[in-house]
């Protein structure tokens, strides 16, 4: 009863980890979007502008790279937890 329980905690902080990078992902995508029509505009300094969005989104993947680390981090802490509880209920 107790191990389909943590399995079931276990796929739903899965899930909202998958959420929670496909939300990134389309922010991602709105940012790269917004600044490649920037790109289009501005013809004069199309390559200040190129490096200034190459930068901004090397630094927001990095962003989100950290963020689904510490979710997939919190996940597997989420995981040993309960696997003590399971232990200290079969040992009792």
């Amino acid at each position: 009863m107790n191990a389909h329980r943590v399995a079931s905690d276990f796929d739903e902080v899965a899930l909202l980890a998958s959420l929670h990078l496909v939300a990134y992902s389309m922010k991602l995508t709105a940012i790269y979007l917004c600044f490649f029509q920037l790109i289009q505009e501005v013809n004069a300094s199309r390559l200040l502008v190129a490096y200034s969005v190459e930068v901004l989104l090397e630094n927001h993947a990095r962003r989100v790279a950290s963020d689904f680390d510490e979710v997939a981090l919190l996940a597997s802490l989420h995981l040993v937890a309960y696997s003590m509880k399971l232990t200290a209920c079969s040992t009792n």
